[in-house]
């Protein structure tokens, strides 16, 4: 069986800011352009685990594991609807930057941007 977010979690990552983003996984607050977003807890979840595991691809089944368990099954169609959610909160679309990545066949990966 594959890590999940939890192994992964000890790389030390509590924090990441560029010119547009600021989140802090310690107090759990998310900046854009300098405004608190409103996070469900689905999408906190969901975003701090692609932060803590920056620049490497996460599994459905890595992330689906963090934030609902294992014994929930197959739940990839919900996991692509938070992932929406998500990426439309962060504007993903509207920037030269797009920080959720996503890697056709193996997952998805919290890319920082350059000047980071």
């Amino acid at each position: 069986m594959g890590q999940d977010c939890h192994e992964n979690g000890s790389s030390g990552i509590k924090h990441y800011a560029d010119e547009l983003l600021n989140i802090d996984l310690e107090t759990q607050v998310v900046e854009l352009k300098g405004k608190a977003l409103d996070l469900s807890a689905t999408e906190y979840g969901l975003l701090a685990c692609l932060v803590r595991n920056m620049g490497r691809t996460l599994t459905a089944a890595q992330i689906q594991s963090e934030l609902w368990g294992c014994q929930f099954g197959d739940l990839s169609t919900m996991l692509t609807l938070y992932m929406c959610y998500l990426r439309k909160k962060l504007e993903d679309t509207q920037h030269d930057h797009q920080y959720i990545q996503v890697v056709w066949g193996r997952g998805y990966s919290f890319m920082p941007t350059s000047e980071n």
